[in-house]
């Protein structure tokens, strides 16, 4: 701009200005559009948080699902959430549901027996031998009607 005081800006000055305020206003509208790809994103996460959210507060109890299933899909939003997004209340609702699951006893006189000894292990392959004969676990299997 003039640099003396009263002086009309030579055709020049007036044409850099021009181009000064065209490549502030490309800038502008860059950033505008990049704001927009964020706000887009926000809100995808702040669903994927609530989805998150919901997921954490069902339990065994509430969800129609089992215990099992009920850690499962808790363990998975952990780890895609990391662990300081479960709520205080969460663990108190895991610990009352605990108290409230039956556990129960071996019947004396079950329906089945099945009696499984495989020759080699699952993971490794190793051939078992005759030590490991006197190793044993028992459990029962209990079918709830749906």
């Amino acid at each position: 701009m003039p640099d003396e005081p009263g002086r009309a800006p030579s055709y020049e000055e007036l044409a850099q200005l021009v181009v000064s305020q065209a490549e502030i206003i490309n800038l502008q509208a860059e950033q505008i559009e990049t704001l927009k790809g964020q706000l887009g994103d926000i809100e995808q996460l702040k669903s994927r948080i609530a989805e998150l959210e919901r997921r954490l507060d069902q339990n065994s109890g509430n969800s129609g699902l089992s215990l099992l299933a009920t850690r499962q899909l808790n363990a998975s939003a952990r780890q895609t959430s990391g662990p300081s997004a479960l709520p205080a209340a969460r663990s108190a609702a895991v610990a009352s549901n605990a108290a409230r699951r039956q556990d129960f006893e071996m019947s004396a006189n079950p329906d089945e027996i099945v009696d499984h000894r495989p020759e080699r292990c699952g993971n490794c392959g190793k051939a078992f031998g005759h030590s490991d004969e006197g190793r044993y676990s028992a459990r029962q299997v209990v079918e709830l009607p749906r």
